[in-house]
């Protein structure tokens, strides 16, 4: 007794091929979670946080105030332009890095990330600052990078390692001699909801 059985799409009517070896033949599409997440949840952000400095300077912070997602970060770059005073670069006197559990004491400007799917009417439950609040607490550090040269811009690609739980911070911060210039950070980063 033999046994048949059509899989077929209902929408246009399509049915699904078997190849000679009996395996089932099939089209995919493969997107990355960022897109996946911008184009079918609207739950993409990415914001653009700057601080002038004079020495030592928190350019940006971010904190998770959503009960239902954690915060997951994609891509981070990182600019320093106009540097001036201080040691010339490359230098191991100047890096960027990033840093966990410090928060906001006081200062700073509020930054609004923008939600990546311009049709999307959504926003990040976050809050975020830049232009260098005072901190509070002792700074985790994760990466750090060195420049080579005033302008150089530097990507780290994440590939959404870092996960900011409810209250969590991170931080981008900017470790230098210099005596003026301006810190410039492009942040990406999704909202996951916990049972996603």
């Amino acid at each position: 007794m033999t046994m048949e059985m059509i899989i077929k799409n209902n929408s246009d009517g399509t049915t699904v091929g078997v190849t000679p070896e009996g395996q089932l033949k099939v089209e995919t599409e493969n997107h990355s979670l960022a897109h996946h997440e911008a184009r079918n949840l609207q739950q993409t952000y990415q914001a653009v946080a700057t601080a002038t400095f004079n020495g030592n300077t928190t350019i940006m912070n971010i904190r998770n105030d959503d009960p239902e997602r954690d915060l997951v970060v994609e891509e981070v770059s990182i600019q320093e332009v106009d540097a001036a005073g201080g040691t010339a670069l490359p230098s191991v006197n100047t890096y960027f890095c990033l840093t966990f559990d410090r928060t906001v004491s006081s200062g700073g400007s509020a930054v609004t990330p923008v939600n990546t799917n311009a049709a999307s009417g959504k926003t990040a439950v976050v809050t975020m600052t830049d232009s260098g609040p005072t901190m509070a607490g002792t700074a985790l550090q994760l990466k750090r990078w060195h420049p080579q040269s005033d302008s150089e811009i530097h990507d780290f690609n994440l590939n959404d390692a870092i996960i900011l739980g409810l209250n969590d911070n991170m931080e981008v911060q900017i470790i230098t001699d210099h005596t003026s210039g301006t810190a410039i950070v492009n942040i990406t980063f999704m909202m996951i909801g916990l049972n996603e």
